[in-house]
C-alpha cells in the first residue's frame, strides 16, 4: 500500500478562538485539532466514517490514554499539516500517532500518541474489533521504531527532513 495513504496528512489553519492572547495555540486545542484531523482523514482518505460505523453497529472507540509533547509553538493563522497513522493494533485497542508540522513539513510542532479502546456503547463493555475492522485496519498498520513515547518525542524534537519521512 502507498505510504502516503498510510501516513495520512491534511492541512489546517490555526484559528483566533483557539489561541491565547500571545497568539499561541492553547495546549488543550492541540488535541481538538488532532482528533478532528484524524476523523476527517479516516472519512476522506480511508472511506471510513466513524459516526456512521457507530450508528450501524453500536460500537465506538473511547480514548483511554493520551501522551502529548509540545515541541514548537503553533501560532495564530498559521497553516499546519497534521499527519496520523495507526502504529499498533490489538483485538480491542488501536494506537494512533499524530504529528503536527509547519505548512512545509520542515518542523515538528507536536507529537501525540492516543490509545483507543473499542467498546459496545449499549452494553458499555469492551468489544473485540472483529474481522471487518481487522481487514480494514491491518493493511494500514505502520509501526514506529521507538516503542517508548519519551524516546519517540526526543527523536521528533531532533527530526529534520534530511532524516527521512516520519
Amino acid at each position: 500500500m502507498d505510504i502516503d495513504k498510510i501516513r495520512t496528512r491534511s492541512k489546517h489553519l490555526v484559528r483566533f478562538a483557539d489561541c491565547d492572547p500571545m497568539g499561541h495555540l492553547y495546549n488543550a486545542r492541540y488535541l481538538d485539532y488532532f482528533m478532528h484531523a484524524r476523523e476527517d482523514q479516516l472519512r476522506d482518505i480511508h472511506n471510513f466514517d466513524i459516526y456512521d460505523y457507530t450508528r450501524r453497529t453500536g460500537n465506538a472507540w473511547v480514548v483511554v490514554k493520551n501522551q502529548i509533547s509540545y515541541l514548537n509553538e503553533a501560532r495564530l493563522m498559521e497553516e499546519v499539516v497534521i499527519q496520523s497513522r495507526l502504529i499498533k493494533l490489538t483485538d480491542i485497542t488501536a494506537h494512533v500517532e499524530m504529528l503536527m508540522f509547519d505548512k512545509d513539513v520542515q518542523h515538528v510542532k507536536s507529537l501525540l500518541w492516543v490509545e483507543f479502546i473499542h467498546v459496545n456503547t449499549q452494553k458499555r463493555k469492551v468489544e473485540p474489533h472483529g474481522k471487518e475492522l481487522n481487514d480494514l485496519f491491518l493493511p494500514l498498520l505502520d509501526t514506529v521504531e521507538e516503542t517508548s513515547f519519551d524516546r519517540r518525542s526526543e527523536y521528533m524534537r531532533k527530526w529534520e527532513p534530511s532524516m527521512g519521512t516520519v
